[in-house]
């Protein structure tokens, strides 16, 4: 397993279960975002798979409102076993390299998955969505993301705390797929952005604890040492009262989720 799987499967000392219903089930956002998307899969589709589903909670709702029972595949072997015993048909599987004959879906949905792939794998993973895919592909992902960086204690390199490799404008949604065209996109969510956190979060973020560095796999102890994270702590202290200032000063609200809907071109029928 990569140091990147150990993150994600790293659920804080909570079971499975409990992170999600106090992480996703809970969420009104991520709930709003899962129907939404859900609403955008075309009334003909018949038979979709869900590319890096997650718990499988995408599917669960796609069943539940329209009926359809997907195939979802996951890297995370926790997540695929909490799926299963909740009825989805999910399984291990790797977005680059997907274990199914060509147009094997009437569609393909992705949701979070892209900003996370690293090289070669999102090229990969692009291309085998074309491949699966009969006529949809629908994808989410961070609207406009301006990634931040925190630094590891132990080997000092740079690191993305959500292991997002990339962003994505609405630009960018163009010619993304190989044979489809996009015919839609939208923004979904609303999130207050505060120029006092984003610079608090730019000068002062300490590692976050369960953050496993992709570079040398240090994760910070559950007893920490003082000599290799006070500096860190005192940068937590910044930037919690940066937030607390934040809540005083005007900010923009913008979205959070970008989706586009794709379909393929008649030429590659």
């Amino acid at each position: 397993m990569s140091h990147a799987q150990d993150y994600y499967a790293n659920y804080g000392g909570l079971e499975v279960a409990d992170y999600v219903e106090r992480h996703i089930r809970g969420s009104a956002s991520e709930m709003d975002r899962m129907r939404r998307t859900v609403e955008l899969v075309p009334p003909q589709v018949a038979t979709l798979l869900d590319v890096g589903a997650g718990h499988g909670v995408f599917l669960e709702e796609l069943r539940t409102a329209r009926g359809i029972a997907g195939v979802g595949i996951e890297i995370t072997p926790a997540k695929v076993d909490y799926a299963r015993s909740r009825g989805v048909d999910l399984r291990l599987g790797d977005a680059g390299a997907l274990a199914f004959g060509d147009r094997s879906f009437d569609a393909v949905v992705s949701c979070e998955v892209l900003e996370h792939l690293p090289f070669g794998v999102y090229e990969a993973a692009l291309s085998e969505f074309a491949r699966v895919a009969r006529e949809w592909i629908i994808v989410t992902v961070p609207y406009d993301e301006r990634r931040r960086f925190v630094q590891c204690p132990y080997c000092s390199a740079r690191v993305n705390p959500d292991y997002h490799f990339r962003s994505f404008g609405p630009d960018s949604m163009r010619g993304l797929l190989p044979g489809f065209r996009l015919e839609r996109t939208l923004a979904l969510g609303r999130q207050r952005r505060s120029a006092l956190v984003a610079l608090g979060r730019r000068f002062f973020d300490r590692w976050p604890r369960f953050l496993v560095c992709p570079s040398c796999g240090f994760q910070e102890p559950t007893a920490v040492a003082p000599s290799a994270t006070s500096a860190a702590s005192g940068q937590g202290d910044a930037v919690v009262l940066a937030r607390q200032a934040a809540a005083w000063v005007p900010a923009r609200s913008r979205p959070v989720w970008l989706v586009g809907v794709f379909r393929r071109e008649s030429r590659h029928v």
